[in-house]
């Protein structure tokens, strides 16, 4: 009897260099500074009339402003009249969730996830990692922020260690001097 014989083959796949120009990003030709910005204007115009028509239900009163920009206008119009209490009058402004918060040192972040190796004496360590949780920084704050506009939130209701950017909210307020809701 013979040894059967094993044969490997590799498939071979034809390079087309074109396809993958598509792929290419040219140094300093790309920006990274709104990259989600479409995802989150899809979804903020996906669920903006259901928040609108919860917003009716719940505070059957209030105004509801239809863009940012218009958010101080309404609050110094205060409803249309010129009687300074109408500055007080709560309106509804509908815009997608940003936190501003202190970047990150990259360094710092490197540091923080390396891997120390404890050397046992034969040249192999023990792999520990080390972890550190992220702590809402007391400069942190939440803006909300549609097609026309963002308008920084404030006020003892407004849970930033709670809330993240990218998600869609109603939030009923008036302006205060600063301009913000």
């Amino acid at each position: 009897t013979s040894p059967m014989e094993t044969v490997n083959y590799r498939l071979q796949i034809k390079y087309d260099d074109e396809e993958s120009e598509k792929f290419k990003i040219e140094p300093g030709k790309k920006s990274y500074s709104q990259q989600y910005s479409h995802v989150y204007a899809a979804r903020l115009k996906q669920v903006k009339e259901v928040l609108v028509e919860q917003c009716r239900n719940k505070w059957s009163n209030a105004r509801i402003v239809d863009r940012i920009v218009s958010a101080a206008e309404n609050s110094i119009v205060g409803g249309g009249g010129d009687n300074e209490n109408d500055k007080s009058i709560p309106f509804v402004v509908i815009g997608t969730c940003f936190k501003e918060q202190a970047r990150p040192n990259v360094l710092d972040e490197y540091r923080s996830e390396i891997l120390h190796n404890e050397d046992d004496g034969e040249g192999m360590g023990e792999m520990v990692r080390v972890e550190e949780r992220y702590q809402v920084g007391e400069n942190d704050a939440i803006a909300l922020e549609d097609e026309s506009g963002r308008i920084r939130l404030a006020g003892t209701n407004i849970c930033v260690e709670r809330l993240v950017t990218g998600i869609s909210i109603a939030v009923l307020g008036t302006l205060n001097d600063k301009g913000e809701l």
